[in-house]
């Protein structure tokens, strides 16, 4: 694969990883009410064997909150986390009309993609631009 084509899905992953991060940091939550839940279970899959012949695992969490109508609910949260163990309580948000539609905190993540999607999209262009400087854009 030729280098400015590595180079520009770089600038397009980079604006994709950017544009999502912005959407988990702010807007995946708009209308859900903000509540805590206790984590019941925490239920390890093996997804696989990576690379170096370790295992590799899937996390499925489950909690319980009450939702602010006094509804008792249990489902699967959507992120897990290392620090997570039966017994925690961590912060969620749900959707109040459909209450089982639970987030985790995911605002990490989306901060993360904000800050490194675009010094991946920026540093492909100043790649591109200095090829073409240099006269190497089409044949590199």
């Amino acid at each position: 694969m030729k280098k400015q084509a590595i180079q520009i899905l770089a600038i397009v992953l980079g604006a994709l990883a950017l544009g999502y991060g912005v959407y988990v940091t702010f807007f995946e939550r708009n209308g859900y009410i903000k509540s805590t839940a206790v984590i019941e279970q925490i239920d390890e899959i093996f997804s696989g064997v990576d690379g170096d012949g370790a295992s590799e695992y899937t996390y499925d969490v489950y909690i319980r909150f009450t939702t602010a109508d006094g509804e008792k609910i249990r489902t699967k949260c959507d992120n897990y986390k290392n620090s997570y163990a039966v017994g925690t309580w961590i912060p969620i948000w749900y959707n109040p009309e459909n209450p089982e539609q639970v987030h985790g905190d995911n605002r990490l993540l989306g901060v993360i993609l904000m800050i490194v999607g675009p010094l991946v999209a920026a540093g492909s262009a100043y790649g591109i631009v200095q090829d073409k400087r240099r006269g190497n854009g089409a044949n590199a």
